[in-house]
């Protein structure tokens, strides 16, 4: 929920740091109809109670909250009361207000982007570089699930402190069977830190986070027996198993000679 309020107060970029501090401060100057996971039954049934603004819950505990929407709740005729539980009700508005959100959430597309963050306070070089080792392997298990369940890999990295961002093209390994999560990591580490050495050395920042974009189809590179094996050049796919089959034969003859030229020889004795 917080993302999404927060995606949309910058556009088009769509980046707004909240830091954990500033939940509260960010979300007062939102309006109710503002946050995402109300309808417009619990909108209708909020404005009933004088709800407005966040800030206005942000003032009230949840048990203040749920009395006032029982006394609105006296003041409607049996069937409007009826689709009212002011107890549940209490709880989102109170949660959501506070920034707190446990829907879980179920991906129904293919991602767009992927992420992995970090808050932290140090201008230590070493930090910097152990924590981003740590957000590379968990940057890599998230791109290798993309893959896995939509054949997408990233052409684009992102390494952004507080509001620095630096990018570059990144090109991953894939081989021709597949790509394993120890490949990705092992390409995301020289790029990172590639890009953390043009971060300030001295400064402290908040928050570190690695990003990938630009998700295509994952294409996968040949090596240069592969090229003769494919259908596009039907001469030479015929003509290199042909080729193949008897230098193998060959080899297979050759390596039946040598065993029984072992086995019948005579044995000497001691």
């Amino acid at each position: 929920m917080l993302a999404k309020v927060a995606s949309s107060t910058c556009k088009p970029n769509q980046q707004t740091l909240v830091l954990p501090h500033e939940v509260t401060a960010f979300l007062q100057r939102c309006k109710l109809h503002d946050i995402p996971g109300f309808g417009p039954r619990s909108i209708h049934y909020a404005n009933l109670c004088d709800f407005h603004h966040i800030h206005q819950l942000q003032q009230l505990s949840q048990l203040q909250i749920q009395q006032q929407i029982e006394r609105a709740r006296r003041g409607l005729d049996v069937h409007d009361s009826s689709l009212i539980h002011p107890a549940s009700l209490a709880t989102s508005l109170y949660n959501l207000s506070r920034g707190i959100d446990h829907t879980v959430l179920v991906p129904k597309s293919a991602p767009k982007s992927i992420s992995a963050s970090k808050c932290l306070n140090t201008n230590s070089n070493h930090e910097r570089a152990q924590l981003l080792i740590w957000l590379c392997s968990r940057l890599a298990s998230r791109i290798f699930s993309a893959y896995s369940a939509h054949s997408l890999l990233p052409r684009t990295f992102v390494l952004g402190a507080d509001t620095t961002a630096l990018r570059t093209k990144l090109t991953l390994p894939l081989s021709r069977h597949s790509i394993s999560v120890s490949d990705i990591h092992a390409a995301l580490l020289p790029v990172a830190h590639g890009l953390l050495t043009q971060l300030p050395q001295h400064h402290s920042f908040h928050y570190l986070y690695v990003r990938v974009c630009d998700m295509q189809a994952a294409t996968r590179s040949y090596n240069i027996l592969s090229l003769f094996n494919s259908t596009s050049n039907p001469s030479s796919a015929a003509h290199v198993p042909n080729s193949h089959s008897n230098s193998t034969r060959n080899g297979s003859r050759r390596q039946r000679s040598l065993s029984s030229f072992y086995h019948t020889r005579p044995e000497h004795p001691h």
